[in-house]
């Protein structure tokens, strides 16, 4: 456990603010600080800018880490002018963490933008980290998928990339990336077929993230509970420009899922024996 106080800020302009969309988010690069990876995540919602400050570490069954923090957001016209909010939070898994209706996009652009850009920092201070070795529960389902993906420029507007498919815990998992609207977009889907005999559902709790070869990341952390033929996960990631400037290598990316599956019902009697694994462009 570590109790000194440790401080660090963020900042970065963001450009063409008038082009976002209802929904859509952007996230700034990983900065390690302290050992923790952080970033700002800003995303237009009904008429707001929601501002987060967003701690990626990645937790694990084994091991619990809390981070306690006091943080100050600030969103800054190139000009000086500023709007800051302050609060204490205790990191603990992954998700950000700020205000939902920071202020309204009508006002961010009026009063904090010039030549569509705006500068967004965080200042934080770490209060107290702490590392708690834990046992991990009998029984537990978890799984990894792990995929690099070649030839990204190939995948069209409208299109979908489904990775080899991949049996876990007698269920057929695979990831899909779909460029649509001008998006990048990343699913987990589960493979397993409708039953005439059981309705089966299973409710998993997963990590979605799109990485480069260099080191860049984005992590995405929900639970959903599957059924037959459906896909869960990220809508409106980034702009599909945007993933080949700073994640596309060689015209590659890696994407990556870690899932728990938290509970399964109507699945003993109805196991899939799907070994075969395709990959393909629709």
């Amino acid at each position: 456990m570590s109790t000194s106080c440790k401080e660090f800020a963020i900042s970065q302009t963001v450009r063409n603010i008038s082009q976002f969309l209802n929904g859509e988010q952007y996230f700034t690069d990983v900065e390690e600080r302290f050992n923790i990876p952080w970033r700002i995540r800003i995303w237009r919602h009904n008429g707001y800018l929601v501002l987060y400050l967003q701690c990626d570490k990645e937790q694990c069954e084994t091991r619990k880490l809390t981070v306690e923090t006091e943080f100050t957001l600030k969103l800054v016209s190139p000009y000086g002018t500023s709007l800051a909010r302050n609060q204490v939070h205790t990191f603990v898994e992954l998700k950000g963490r700020g205000w939902h209706k920071f202020i309204s996009w009508e006002e961010l652009e009026s009063d904090y933008v010039i030549d569509d850009s705006t500068i967004i920092e965080a200042h934080v201070k770490i209060i107290k980290v702490t590392n708690i070795t834990c046992i991990a529960p009998k029984n537990l389902k978890t799984f990894m998928l792990n995929r690099s993906v070649r030839n990204v420029s190939n995948i069209r507007e409208g299109s979908r990339y489904h990775t080899n498919t991949e049996v876990r815990f007698g269920i057929p998992w695979c990831l899909v990336i779909q460029r649509k609207d001008g998006f990048f977009k990343l699913f987990l889907r589960c493979y397993k077929q409708a039953s005439r005999i059981n309705n089966w559902s299973i409710r998993v709790e997963y990590t979605l993230k799109l990485m480069s070869v260099d080191g860049q990341s984005l992590l995405f952390n929900t639970q959903y509970t599957f059924k037959a033929g459906y896909d869960s996960g990220w809508d409106k990631i980034i702009r599909w420009n945007d993933m080949e400037e700073r994640f596309m290598v060689n015209d590659s990316i890696i994407i990556e899922v870690r899932a728990k599956i938290v509970e399964m019902t109507g699945c003993e009697d109805d196991v899939d024996d799907l070994n075969e694994e395709f990959s393909f462009i629709m």
